[in-house]
């Protein structure tokens, strides 16, 4: 927003959020990296205070952690999936959930946004998000989510290694995404600097560097044998 506002200026037309370059920025351009190459979601409507979960509670997931039989992690999952089974289940099967082990989720989860264009993906998300808060209408599987990742949470300080690595790679991601959705105007304004040539977004993937420390200003990002001056 800082930059954006710096070289050029929001303005509503209509319905429409655009933006207009200043003069003499025409070699203004930003680049967003993101492990995935996504965009945030928007938000999405849900009632306040939370529904309670039915299987996915705190009760069931302190029994796991007293059990301590070696499978803590699993076992969470299981009542997790549970769960989201329980409040979507047209959800629940159009990703195959039933069958989906801790290491699949994830991927599954991401998969219809990763084989979309992120902007195209966020239109649409948005357009989706803006309905449903008009409608009042609560999208049962993100809820579902976001109910029970303060659950899972309790989990974690109790899990070994193996596990916490396991939960940070395959599980954290799906909590972390569908918390941390952002303001509809967040997307618009994204969504209006790409429109203007202004934005776009690359996927770093996981064995990535950034290097600032060298003589010029700026940082090289270093992502396989491909270097980008920033």
């Amino acid at each position: 927003m800082a930059l954006a506002v710096t070289h050029g200026a929001f303005v509503e037309d209509g319905d429409e959020l655009t933006y207009a370059p200043a003069e003499g920025t025409e070699g203004f351009h930003m680049t967003m990296m993101s492990r995935k190459g996504l965009l945030p979601e928007a938000d999405f409507y849900f009632s306040i205070p939370y529904e309670p979960p039915v299987i996915c509670t705190p009760e069931a997931l302190d029994a796991i952690i007293d059990a301590d039989d070696g499978n803590m992690l699993d076992a969470a999952y299981d009542l997790f999936r549970q769960e989201l089974a329980l409040a979507d289940p047209e959800y629940a099967a159009s990703v195959g959930l039933e069958t989906l082990a801790l290491e699949d989720f994830c991927d599954r989860y991401f998969a219809e946004r990763m084989a979309s264009d992120p902007f195209i993906w966020a239109e649409r998300n948005l357009a989706e998000a803006q309905r449903n808060y008009e409608a009042q209408y609560t999208v049962a599987w993100r809820y579902a989510i976001l109910r029970t990742h303060e659950v899972i949470e309790l989990l974690v300080p109790h899990l070994d290694d193996r596990d916490f690595k396991r939960f940070s790679r395959y599980f954290k991601p799906v909590f972390v995404d569908d918390y941390a959705t952002v303001p509809h105007e967040s997307i618009q304004r994204m969504l209006a600097l790409h429109r203007a040539g202004k934005l776009s977004v690359i996927a770093i993937g996981e064995k990535y560097r950034i290097d600032s420390h060298g003589p010029e200003s700026g940082a090289i990002l270093q992502v396989d044998d491909e270097s980008t001056r920033c």
